[in-house]
């Protein structure tokens, strides 16, 4: 223990580790987030699947440009930067 603290109901200590501590410092590749709490923390996204077919949007995006659900991205969106083809694939 390298220190406490009374906080009247709680009690803070701080501990010094003497073991390296894998499991702690791994940071996994993919975190899981569900669906709600992304749409919830990006309004203005938009999903779309390989075929370029807009899938969903998020609430402000709906409010910005109902209808555009069921449509291609390419024919709402025009991608200005990077200076790449707006393509599902990457050649």
């Amino acid at each position: 223990i390298v220190g406490q603290k009374d906080r009247g109901k709680q009690v803070e200590t701080i501990l010094r580790l003497h073991f390296h501590n894998h499991s702690f410092t791994e940071i996994d590749e993919e975190l899981p987030v569900p669906a709600i709490v992304f749409f919830e923390a990006f309004p203005f996204n938009f999903v779309f699947n390989r075929g370029m077919k807009l899938l969903n949007i998020g609430r402000s995006m709906a409010n910005a440009l109902p209808n555009i659900v069921g449509k291609n991205v390419t024919d709402i969106f025009l991608l200005c930067r990077p200076v790449i083809p707006f393509t599902w694939d990457d050649n």
